[in-house]
């Protein structure tokens, strides 16, 4: 399904699925050759550690490195539970954006409204943040959001979540703070 859902979006490129040639005998689950991209969709049972060596998936992480390949490594529970933000991370490593008109509208409050967004369309847990931001459409619906602290000058990004790729939208979030 994995598979399928990508070369729908990009139809006409070559997508190599179940590639043991790229990394010397080591599968690729998915491999996109003219974009030096790689998708891993690992199954709960089968890459748990008791069938898999615990370095396994750091070493593949490394030859993907060595090759200049990006690797993108999804794990079953999160394409079952949080699908939409995996297909949100796929498009964004794909350079798909959104063609939804953003306002150029932040908001920061209220706090639980954008933490319950990123709750809702993150594959990581949320994370405590001195700061929650959002960018929104025309209609004022959420696209994407993030929660960040600040100390000494330094923007550490929390958590982050988004329903469609906004192309460039972390820099308008930094931007934006740093006014």
């Amino acid at each position: 399904r994995s598979a399928q859902f990508i070369q729908t979006l990009i139809p006409r490129e070559t997508i190599i699925t179940n590639d043991n040639k790229t990394l010397n005998r080591l599968e690729l689950d998915i491999f996109i050759p003219s974009r030096n991209l790689a998708f891993e969709f690992n199954g709960t049972y089968w890459h748990d550690e008791r069938h898999v060596n615990s370095t396994s998936h750091q070493n593949k992480r490394l030859l993907c490195k060595e090759k200049n390949i990006t690797l993108i490594q999804i794990w079953q529970d999160s394409w079952v539970y949080t699908r939409d933000a995996c297909e949100s991370l796929i498009k964004r490593a794909l350079n798909i954006y959104s063609t939804q008109q953003i306002n150029n509208q932040i908001i920061t409050t209220p706090h639980k409204t954008i933490q319950d967004f990123i709750q809702e369309n993150s594959t990581q847990p949320i994370t405590p943040s001195d700061c929650c931001m959002a960018l929104t459409n025309k209609q004022n619906e959420i696209l994407c959001a993030i929660g960040i602290n600040i100390n000494n000058h330094t923007i550490e990004i929390n958590s982050y979540a988004e329903i469609e790729p906004i192309q460039n939208s972390l820099q308008l979030f930094i931007q934006y703070k740093q006014d």
